[in-house]
C-alpha cells in the first residue's frame, strides 16, 4: 500500500504513469481491448496460475538441505549451523 509513505495525489499521478496501466487506457481507448477480453484473459491467467499450483504440490517434497546446498559455493559457518539444526529438526520428525 504505497498511500502509507505517499500521499494519495502523488500514488493517482504515478498510477496514471503506471506502463501496463497506459497500455491498456490507449487501447481501450482504440478500441482494440475491452472488458470482455480482459475479463477472458484473467480468467485464463487464474485458470493457468492454479493448475500450475496443483502441479507444483503434486511434487514430492524436497530435501532440508536443499535450501543450503543450492546458496553459496561454500556455506557461511552460521548457516552451517542452521543447516545441522534444520537436518536435526527433520529427523525428529518436524518440517
Amino acid at each position: 500500500d504505497a498511500t502509507r509513505y505517499r500521499s494519495h495525489d502523488e500514488v493517482n499521478a504515478a498510477w496514471q504513469r503506471e506502463p501496463v496501466k497506459r497500455l491498456q487506457t490507449y487501447l481501450h481507448n482504440h478500441q482494440l481491448w475491452n472488458e470482455q477480453q480482459e475479463q477472458a484473459l484473467l480468467d485464463t491467467c487464474k485458470h493457468d496460475v492454479e493448475k500450475a499450483v496443483q502441479e507444483y504440490l503434486k511434487l514430492p517434497d524436497q530435501p532440508v538441505t536443499d535450501l543450503f546446498d543450492y546458496l553459496y559455493e561454500e556455506l557461511p559457518a552460521q548457516l552451517a549451523k542452521q543447516k545441522d539444526f534444520a537436518i536435526s529438526k527433520q529427523a525428529a520428525g518436524g518440517k
